[in-house]
């Protein structure tokens, strides 16, 4: 029987046809259209999942995605994985549970670019950073500077922030005592190169501008006159009613001084490419620079030191000392007491005065004659470089700290320089000297035992001398060159875990080993200044030539000299004892055997350049840098030790701008910091790993491209405060005191300006429309100029620069903005952190974002079937099926998984791919003679 059931059909045999492939069967319904009901799968197709279990509202029907921690760092793509998670940060703080908030303000130093011209930058008391609009009377602004020397401004930066799609904003250099000079320079900021979003600092190129000459100058910013309050640049700076500063406006066709306002700005000479080691000495903290053009190095320290002559617990004096006149050049750094009477006391400056140091608070008790001070905790630093003598002659390539000597690695081209400071001298000062003819790439001091040996590596000979610590006067005792691998790939590293002494390498870490095994030993009977005797010994003349004579006890105990010659009573030394032995004097011949043994190259490693350049013993493990852009843990607490990738390479990973290579790494108690290198082209960054989590939290960003960050130094002051190495400067971040909750430390200083990205939102169900109804934040510290301006982007544009502004929350405890958003799949959002008080930031406590998702939607029919032997179909034409074989068919169909399709005379019903239900049958006649029988079937048929 051929079947003609579809929409549209002239004479249907059936109101509905199934089909399983094989067989098809054609439904008469018993009372046509009335014996059949259409009614949808579910009562709703709204899904909700992830109601708020703390800040959520539990309106009913609506999905409450809700947030409350971040600590788990950036990277995530995805919500559903891991809810502490987010996607990506600026100049934001997550790493406290439960807090997000602007990151901790950063600031330059000072002093380290010679002529450094003028700036005023946010900071210390400069805490506020107000944002001007640069329309009507503010359209034109001037600042003036005034040149002592000759000065070569390389670059000027300014503070700005860009509103909407501005023109591109001039800035010039005019000469003269009145802003409407001739200008000499100009030069313009695109707006193409500025997020709109967030402020940034604009380095403007000035190189071509010469050299300028002493006298008065004008630093101009002009915006475009057809920007308006939709499109608008808006520049950084601070209303002072109590701090003196002025700069000029151009209102009605005249210059008009600006009173009491400070512009943030710089005017710096040309940077100078190069990497800074820093270190504390003595209570101070110290840098010197590894310049790449291969010029000799400069040292520095952060503030000064001297010795007090006298004291009162609020003034202490420095006789040998001239601070000039009264001045606040270190008014808010930290004077400290670092040896003598008072040692360890800590106490702001309020200014210094010719010889006077006059604190803020007195104290406890005042020094003496017998105290040593440093000026510390301050952005000034101060060159020290040797001018006379010996001098810093080469490339300083590393530092070690040895027996109160700084040792500075000059390569393989000039001798190890040694510095003291001498408290005993008449003035006290620092003293330098060669150490004797040793040179080294690196430097490593090592506890053995009751000695302090020295390690020195040849880094491109692949090579590691040992010799024990020499007192002040004295050269290293280097004793056998240990080759560590092959002499083809340098040394990259050299570090010590656990007591043990290793070297990096681009195909791995190497052990080095020296062992020192005796040869003879006794007790002296005299003793000079290069010379032991022993009258008692009948040795052969010339027998422990190259040997070692170590002093163990008496006179002299702890000294190694290496031995020239010797004759049947005598040896002669290389060099002189610092203390000569005498008849107390025990001693031991010995002679220094050395091995190495390799690790890591059977565990996959990959060779590269920058393997091993950061490394850093932390706890049990080893973390070190690894193949150019990743970080590697290395879990040293069993006999087969393995590698865990946990750079910021891992999970989303960074964007393309952002990569690099990890140049520098530092522990902190809870976690570990990382500097990445993006290169000339990128923008670097510094990134903090909690222990306890797998993600990286940015804790600070480059300025602008090519401002690389190559090192970092976390210095214990009266605020922790974190030094980074970058693009040639030193910019210093204060942490929080005693606490990595930085709102628990009221003088904490933040970043006016915020970003975070969350991970992208799709409720769990990926492949649902959703439609997001808003997004609630709970908050704290919200007011005028502190808010939290909000913004999201769905679907395809995930992922891109396009956002859609949803409005600036601005009421503490909480609040809403609407969204309103349909037929989204996926949802991110961006959080924007505004404070115009360093000292006050905005703070999230938890987002709830609240919508729902739509189920597909799919229909059963409930429909009764008349059945019979003798019916003929809905044409009148044909024989109706047999209602044994249909029911036969419908029973097997309920049970099997075959594809079977539905054909309808309605539309809203045809082809579609359904599931059978179990029927139900109602036999209404029978005729057992003739073999015939008729009912009515009951079955439901499901959409698949």
């Amino acid at each position: 029987m051929a079947l003609k059931v579809y929409p549209g059909v002239k004479r249907p045999t059936h109101h509905i046809s199934l089909s399983d492939g094989v067989e098809t069967w054609g439904l008469r319904l018993e009372d046509g259209p009335r014996s059949i009901q259409e009614v949808p799968l579910t009562p709703s197709t709204v899904h909700f999942s992830g109601s708020g279990s703390k800040f959520g509202d539990w309106e009913p029907g609506i999905s409450h995605i809700e947030q409350r921690t971040w600590q788990g760092g950036r990277g995530a793509e995805d919500f559903v994985d891991d809810p502490t998670r987010y996607y990506d940060a600026q100049s934001a703080w997550t790493i406290t549970p439960g807090k997000l908030l602007p990151g901790l303000h950063w600031v330059f130093g000072s002093g380290l670019l010679g002529d450094e011209g003028a700036q005023v930058v946010p900071g210390g008391d400069f805490d506020r950073i107000d944002w001007r609009a640069m329309l009507a009377d503010t359209q034109k602004i001037a600042q003036p500077f005034a040149v002592v020397s000759s000065f070569s401004p390389a670059t000027a930066a300014l503070w700005l922030r860009k509103r909407g799609h501005p023109h591109p904003l001039t800035v010039s250099i005019s000469g003269g005592a009145a802003p409407d000079g001739t200008v000499l320079y100009s030069t313009q900021v695109s707006p193409e190169d500025f997020d709109e979003e967030i402020s940034q600092i604009a380095e403007v190129d000035l190189a071509a501008l010469g050299s300028l000459g002493a006298g008065s100058y004008w630093l101009h910013i002009h915006a475009d006159p057809l920007d308006n309050a939709a499109n608008r640049w808006e520049i950084g700076q601070m209303d002072t009613p109590t701090i003196v500063g002025d700069y000029y406006r151009f209102v009605n066709s005249n210059w008009v001084v600006f009173n009491n306002h400070l512009l943030y700005y710089r005017l710096t000479p040309a940077a100078i490419p190069r990497k800074w080691h820093l270190f504390e000495y003595r209570g101070a903290l110290y840098a010197v620079d590894q310049r790449a053009d291969g010029s000799p190095s400069r040292l520095y320290i952060n503030g000064t030191r001297g010795q007090v002559t006298s004291a009162t617990t609020g003034i202490v004096q420095d006789g040998n000392r001239n601070f000039g006149g009264a001045s606040t050049r270190y008014s808010g750094a930290y004077l400290k007491i670092v040896r003598g009477k008072g040692r360890g006391q800590m106490r702001p400056i309020a200014l210094t005065a010719l010889h006077d140091i006059v604190l803020q608070t007195p104290l406890d008790e005042a020094p003496d004659a017998t105290s040593e001070y440093v000026i510390t905790h301050t952005a000034l630093w101060t060159d020290i470089s040797p001018t006379s003598g010996d001098l810093i002659d080469g490339v300083v390539k590393d530092v070690a700290i040895v027996g109160g000597q700084v040792l500075f690695a000059q390569g393989q081209s000039h001798n190890i320089l040694k510095m003291r400071w001498n408290p005993g001298s008449t003035p006290p000062g620092y003293e330098f000297d060669d150490d004797g003819s040793n040179r080294a790439d690196f430097i490593l001091p090592v506890s053995e035992g009751e000695l302090v040996q020295v390690y020195c590596a040849n880094a491109e000979a692949a090579t590691v001398r040992r010799g024990q610590a020499a007192s002040w006067g004295s050269a290293l005792q280097l004793g056998q060159s240990a080759q560590v691998g092959a002499s083809d790939q340098s040394i990259t590293h050299l570090y010590t875990h656990n007591g043990q002494v290793f070297a990096f390498k681009p195909d791995g870490r190497y052990q080095i080993i020296y062992a020192d095994e005796e040869y003879a030993h006794g007790k002296a009977t005299a003793g000079a200044a290069t010379t032991l005797t022993d009258i008692n010994q009948v040795w052969t003349p010339g027998e422990w030539a190259g040997y070692w004579v170590r002093i163990l006890a008496g006179s002299g105990a702890g000294q190694s000299r290496q031995i020239s010659t010797n004759s049947d009573t005598v040896m002669t030394l290389s060099t002189s004892w610092s203390t000569a032995p005498n008849a107390t004097s025990v001693y031991q011949i010995y002679k220094q055997t050395t091995r190495t043994t390799h690790s890591l190259g059977e565990v996959g490693f990959a060779r590269t350049i920058n393997n091993g350049e950061a490394v850093l013993s932390h706890g049990a493990d080893t973390y070190f840098s690894y193949g150019g852009c990743a970080l590697q843990q290395l879990h040293e607490n069993s006999s087969a030790p393995t590698l865990t990738s946990i750079g910021p390479d891992v999970d989303g990973g960074l964007p393309p701008q952002r990569r690099g290579a990890v140049r520098a790494l530092a522990g902190l108690p809870g976690g570990i910091l990382a500097a990445v290198d993006a290169g000339e082209e990128g923008i670097s960054s510094v990134l903090f790993r909690r222990e306890d989590s797998p993600g990286w939290h940015e804790v600070f960003r480059g300025w602008a491209a090519g401002k690389r960050v190559n090192n970092l130094y976390f210095q214990d002051s009266y605020r922790p405060r974190l030094w980074l190495s970058v693009g040639g400067e030193l910019v210093y971040q204060d942490w929080p005191r005693h606490t990595l909750n930085p709102l628990k430390d009221l003088g904490v200083q933040y970043q006016p300006d915020s970003v975070l990205v969350s991970a992208a939102i799709d409720m769990g169900a990926s492949r649902l429309p959703k439609m997001i109804k808003e997004i609630t934040a709970v908050t704290e510290n919200l007011t005028d100029g502190v808010t939290v301006g909000l913004d999201y982007q769905t679907n395809q544009d995930v992922g891109t620069n396009r956002w859609t502004n949803a409005g600036a929350l601005q009421t503490t405890p909480e609040d809403t903005l609407p969204v309103n958003a349909g037929e989204v799949y996926r949802v991110r959002f961006r959080l924007r952190l505004s404070t115009h008080q360093l000292h006050t930031p905005p703070v999230v406590l938890a987002t709830v974002l609240e919508g729902y998702a739509r189920t597909p939607i799919k229909y059963q029919w409930k429909m009764k079937i008349k059945l019979s032997s003798t019916q003929r179909d809905l044409s009148g034409v044909g024989q109706d099926h047999d209602p044994d074989a249909f029911m036969n068919w419908l029973k097997q169909a309920a049970v099997q998984s075959r594809r079977i399709m539905m054909r309808s005379i309605w539309a809203q019903m045809d082809s579609k791919v359904v599931i059978v239900e179990p029927p139900s049958l109602l036999r209404q006649f029978s005729n057992n003679v003739l073999g015939f029988w008729g009912g009515v079937a009951s079955v439901t048929i499901r959409e698949s």
